[in-house]
């Protein structure tokens, strides 16, 4: 039995080696995964101390109000006076920078375990780390799904916050790269709206977006925003009529990463909600992880036991285990590369000018340290981001039919080596339509044109220049009243400020006239004798020209002299002595072919001696017969003679070919 002194030694040496950190958290009140964010991170930091580890881990959890940036600053102030070693957030982009720029400050790591914008990586921020994928690969993915289907004008709706502005940026460099590598026909054209990005979400006013697209008739939308934004600019989206069919909505991984942002609650007391229908028919793309792995369903069936029952399944997606993930990868850093007994303690002063001087041993723990977790593999390289492979689902959100809930469901993937790949051709577009929308009005119905016009007759005449559409008259302002009698739309003429049709300046690179207010979105259409140019049909599309005109060039001809052969002139001696060879040499085969065919009239002659009956056939070989009155060979012979064919007749039908006249 060991001696009692070498037991309470030993003792004594594994409570000198065991270490202890603490790990904050900030966590957003108002955020629907909140309660579940805690529990994970309570259950991931017991399960880390139940393990043989040389460290233990303290969890601090703060909880901040999203909708007050004065507030989440001043909790995360608070939150630096308890001796904190390492921060993770599971918050994101826009508030993951504020508090990146707090903790940093004094030199404070920071995990973002949601957070995707890139634009977050600065000088200032070098000790934030980012875990999942960047939003760069969420542009490459919708690019791909816009070509796919040839939806070339799409419209984006975007917060106005950095998540919002950051993301469209990328999106916008990348259509210009893409369309600078297709054909003019497939050029993406590309509108931009921008939402305030309120703090109570529910002040969103997006009603001069839907005013502007009802106008312009767009008909393809990406939404990119932050998920607490997404039901309510689709709610008002569908009031303004803007999701029905022909209309395409593909939102992106902020919204589809948290469909329990989604539902709209009947009051305050309801605590289930629902997915209203005109959800159906969505598309999305979500970050790629394997529900279906070995560790992530022991995640989940861990995660539930642990809960006793205080957690749902629908309540450990994606976010969720991510978060899990970061807390644990975190603790195996930190084991791995324990800290010498020198290391300063952290700072304990709130929102303290005085940097950790112990801050260098944390980041080099992350950095390079790689971990298989439940959501995949990770390693941070030195630019604090991960090496995780960028894979993306694409989903369409529909209600499956059998009574359970509707959700996004999985339609294809993408990865940055095979690109976008559909692994399912039932996909339900808006409306509750099978077939792909063309990503263009297909109604003119209730609309109100703008029809860019110039003074220009007899095509349109409007000499006082009156802004009435009585004012008008002529060819094309008849077509546009009996057009809009017909689609029942309502227009307006719309006149250039420079008077012009449009030209195109190639030093400046911009169009005048009407073509110039078109692509600049100030008219819907042209209505006048507009020349189909080349340049032109390289930026606007035209209809079927309602007239034609040729511009012919007179120069005075050659003088030559006139002879009797005049006629022969069209070709050279050689073609003409082809043509008189051909010609002979056709009419002697004409003429032995007639000869020789046993369908012609030698061949005639040759049938009736073959069954000859008379007495007086010259042919003695013929066979006779009692009853025959007729001899049948000269009577051939007699039918031939007129009809035969000599090498005159033959010429005479050949060159009557020649000649295209015939040989009447």
């Amino acid at each position: 039995m060991p001696h009692p002194i070498i037991l309470l030694i030993s003792l004594l040496s594994f409570v000198h080696c065991q270490q202890e950190y603490e790990f904050g958290f900030m966590l957003n009140s108002n955020d629907n995964y909140g309660t579940a964010f805690e529990k994970i991170i309570n259950f991931a930091i017991d399960k880390f101390n139940n393990g043989t580890n040389q460290v233990t881990l303290t969890p601090k959890i703060h909880h901040y109000d999203g909708t007050s940036l004065y507030k989440m600053v001043n909790e995360a102030c608070d939150l630096l006076t308890e001796e904190i070693d390492l921060i993770i957030s599971p918050s994101y982009s826009d508030s993951i920078g504020v508090q990146a720029d707090v903790f940093n400050k004094v030199d404070m790591p920071v995990i973002g375990t949601s957070a995707t914008d890139s634009h977050l990586i600065t000088g200032s921020r070098d000790e934030l780390f980012l875990l999942p994928p960047l939003d760069e690969m969420q542009a490459h993915v919708i690019v791909d799904i816009l070509s796919k289907y040839g939806w070339m004008k799409p419209s984006i709706i975007a917060s106005d916050s950095n998540y919002g502005i950051h993301g469209v940026t990328f999106f916008q460099k990348l259509l210009v790269e893409t369309t600078a590598e297709v054909s003019v026909k497939e050029e993406f054209d590309t509108s931009v709206y921008f939402f305030k990005a309120e703090d109570n979400p529910e002040d969103i006013d997006i009603s001069d977006i839907t005013t502007n697209v009802l106008d312009t008739m767009d008909r393809v939308f990406v939404l990119h925003c932050e998920d607490f934004y997404g039901k309510y600019v689709l709610k008002k989206a569908h009031e303004a009529g803007l999701m029905g069919e022909t209309f395409v909505w593909i939102v992106t991984e902020s919204i589809t990463s948290s469909p329990q942002n989604l539902k709209i609650y009947y009051n305050e007391t309801d605590k289930n909600g629902y997915y209203p229908k005109y959800y159906d028919g969505l598309l999305g793309i979500s970050l790629y992880v394997d529900t279906e792995s070995t560790n992530y369903r022991t995640f989940k069936e861990e995660a539930l036991v642990a809960s006793q029952g205080t957690l749902k399944e629908d309540d450990l997606i994606p976010i969720v285990a991510m978060l899990y993930d970061a807390v644990t990868m975190a603790g195996q850093a930190i084991e791995e590369n324990l800290a010498p007994q020198n290391v300063a303690l952290p700072p304990n002063t709130a929102c303290g000018e005085e940097p950790w001087a112990g801050s260098d041993y944390i980041v080099n723990s992350l950095v390079g340290h790689q971990y298989e977790g439940a959501t995949g593999t990770y390693r941070f390289m030195p630019n604090k981001t991960t090496t995780m492979t960028s894979k993306y689902r694409i989903v369409n959100f529909r209600d499956p039919g059998n009574g359970g809930a509707s959700m996004f469901t999985g339609i294809g993937t993408w990865t940055s080596k095979e690109r976008l790949k559909m692994t399912s051709s039932d996909v339900l577009f808006l409306g509750g339509v099978k077939e792909p929308p063309r990503g263009l009005p297909n109604s003119l119905n209730g609309r109100h044109m703008r029809v860019g016009a110039v003074h220009g007759p007899p095509f349109a005449l409007n000499p006082t220049g009156c802004k009435d559409i009585r004012c008008w008259s002529g060819i094309t302002p008849t077509i546009v009243e009996k057009l809009a009698l017909a689609l029942n739309f309502t227009y307006e003429f719309v006149v250039p400020k420079d008077n012009k049709y449009g030209h195109y300046n190639e030093t400046t690179k911009v169009w005048s006239g009407m073509v110039g207010d078109l692509l600049e979105n100030k008219i819907d259409m042209i209505a006048m004798d507009l020349s189909v140019s080349s340049i032109r049909r390289e930026y606007i599309d035209f209809t079927i020209p309602f007239l034609e005109t040729g511009v012919s060039a007179i120069i005075k001809g050659e003088s030559k002299t006139n002879t009797m052969f005049f006629f022969l002139s069209p070709f050279g001696f050689s073609t003409w002595a082809a043509v008189l060879f051909s010609f002979v040499v056709f009419a002697l085969f004409q003429t032995m072919i007639s000869k020789l065919s046993p369908y012609d009239n030698n061949g005639k002659v040759r049938f009736a001696a073959s069954k000859c009956v008379c007495t007086k056939c010259s042919l003695e070989s013929h066979h006779m017969a009692d009853t025959a009155e007729v001899c049948l060979v000269e009577e051939a012979e007699a039918e031939c003679e007129e009809s035969k064919t000599t090498i005159l007749n033959a010429l005479w039908v050949v060159g009557g070919g020649l000649v295209g006249q015939g040989g009447e």
